[in-house]
């Protein structure tokens, strides 16, 4: 009988030493199991525990319970036992109903047959994920990923989001600052699946699209774009041309570079502040600089009509 006390004999001993290397227990059972079988320990004003086989959810289960070993079916459980033990090895599913806590720094949990992957611990900052096999064009991925059988227009496949909930101030020092989210650009099909990258930041308030990277490549900003100055102007590349920042008398300013390399300023203004065109051609060898507000006023001269009008 399952965690009944023995009828012929009492056990009444300090050493039990049993030299049989198997134990049997509840050998009367015959038919369909329909009782919990296992140990119980008897622990005086304190709770019971007992290590059994939990005939109706079909493991077995450390447990506190209030049974005293008179229960042939059902034994009642107060709460799960805590267990420690070094290595456990799960040939299956491990569920964890609470938290997974290791009490060790840089610690690590490894993935695959031959452990390819490992995610360990950084000490005061983190994670790491690492991909372990040595061959060439094996780094470490981190894919999100959605069961939706259907995508359609504005769906988020994936987000990323940064957040300070326990922030003292409250409110919006709670809410989500910033965030990366992929969205798609329309409904997925066999022969498309477009998608944008939004770009999140707040000032206050959540997060919202401050930038977007579309499925074609577009870049949209909501906001200025700011560059810091290059030495030199960029070296050419085949198929692409360049907007950038260069120092120009000791004041950044903007050009653009085309295929061939000719290279034109666009921001028009000269050192004393004066309205000018910059331009250098790579087929002519030619470099022009035209002070424009000259060139005006000295057409205003001739014609005396008036062409810059200052606000």
């Amino acid at each position: 009988m399952g965690l009944t006390r023995p009828k012929a004999v009492q056990i009444d001993f300090d050493v039990t030493n049993i030299t049989d290397p198997l134990i049997r227990i509840n050998s009367g059972e015959s038919g369909s199991a329909d009782k919990d079988a296992g140990i119980v320990i008897e622990r005086g004003s304190d709770a019971n525990v007992a290590l059994m086989w939990d005939e109706s959810a079909d493991q077995f289960a450390f447990i506190n319970t209030s049974e005293t070993g008179t229960t042939a079916g059902n034994v009642t459980v107060s709460s799960y036992a805590d267990l420690k033990a070094n290595d456990i090895t799960a040939n299956d599913d491990l569920m964890v109903g609470d938290y997974i806590w290791f009490t060790a720094d840089d610690k690590s949990t490894y993935y695959g047959v031959d452990s390819d992957v490992r995610l360990t611990h950084d000490h005061n900052r983190g994670l790491i994920l690492k991909q372990r096999q040595t061959t060439a064009d094996t780094p470490a991925i981190f894919t999100l990923q959605s069961t939706e059988a259907s995508i359609t227009v504005g769906e988020r496949l994936g987000v990323i989001d940064f957040q300070t909930p326990n922030e003292a101030s409250g409110t919006d020092a709670i809410l989500v600052a910033a965030g990366i989210e992929a969205v798609a650009e329309g409904t997925f099909a066999a022969d498309s699946n477009a998608t944008k990258l939004s770009f999140k930041t707040a000032s206050s308030g959540t997060a919202t699209e401050t930038m977007s990277l579309s499925s074609g490549g577009n870049l949209t900003v909501s906001g200025a774009v700011g560059m810091s100055i290059l030495g030199s102007d960029p070296s050419g590349e085949t198929d692409a041309a360049h907007i950038y920042a260069k120092d120009d008398t000791s004041s950044a300013e903007v050009y653009v570079r085309d295929e061939a390399g000719n290279v034109t300023k666009l921001s028009p203004h000269n050192k004393q502040g004066e309205w000018e065109y910059f331009s250098r051609n790579v087929n002519t060898g030619k470099v022009v600089r035209v002070n424009m507000e000259e060139l005006v006023r000295d057409i205003e001269k001739l014609t005396g009509k008036k062409y810059i009008k200052e606000e």
